[in-house]
């Protein structure tokens, strides 16, 4: 029998064209609209409540529960169980995880699913950031037409920039560019109808 959470990564597709990866930095300073949607599909895929029921982006849930960030999750680390995408019958997607070998527990060359230290470390952690993204941009593709829907002067602004969300990336090593996701406030960019949604990021820490 198929695994009906079945979830192929491919990646973002359909989107009209192949758009760069950006810098966190740059996502938050010069493309306000992509970097609100992936906060927001960030919050959907950690399954927290964006807003109150009565709001039209409280219908953007997520779908499948193979896109979740507890189940992305554990092909990093913890929780220790196999990813429930896996096409794989049940009886091979057992984990063999022990806590008594040091392949399991020890910080090399496995922490259990991540490669940490592993030649195989760079292909595994792209296919990993490749899924990340194509859930996350999956949910914003949802988010920008709720939004758009919602408010007609917003038209043509949400559902471009969900096309060219890809997972942005932060240069921990630069001493002089701190993380702009420690502390974010939406500003501006959230059409009026959503005000609710601007008071409740602003209450949260990334």
């Amino acid at each position: 029998m198929s695994n009906p959470d079945y979830y192929p990564v491919v990646g973002r597709k359909d989107t009209g064209a192949n758009y760069d990866r950006l810098s966190i930095q740059e996502l938050q300073s010069n493309h306000p609209y992509q970097f609100t949607l992936f906060i927001l599909a960030f919050l959907v895929i950690q399954e927290r409540p964006l807003t109150d029921p009565q709001s039209p982006l409280s219908a953007v849930f997520l779908e499948n529960p193979a896109g979740s960030f507890g189940a992305i999750a554990s092909i990093h680390g913890k929780p220790y169980q196999e990813w429930i995408g896996d096409k794989r019958k049940e009886l091979e997607k057992i984990a063999d995880f022990n806590s008594n070998d040091r392949k399991d527990t020890g910080p090399v060359p496995s922490r259990f699913g991540g490669v940490h230290g592993a030649v195989s470390f760079p292909p595994w952690h792209r296919s990993y950031l490749l899924l990340l993204e194509q859930i996350i941009g999956t949910i914003a593709e949802k988010l920008a037409q709720a939004l758009e829907q919602s408010s007609a002067g917003e038209r043509n602004l949400w559902v471009p920039a969900a096309r060219q969300l890809r997972f942005p990336y932060w240069d921990w090593a630069a001493e002089d560019v701190p993380n702009p996701l420690s502390y974010y406030p939406f500003v501006g960019e959230i059409p009026p109808d959503f005000q609710d949604v601007v008071r409740e990021v602003r209450s949260l820490s990334y």
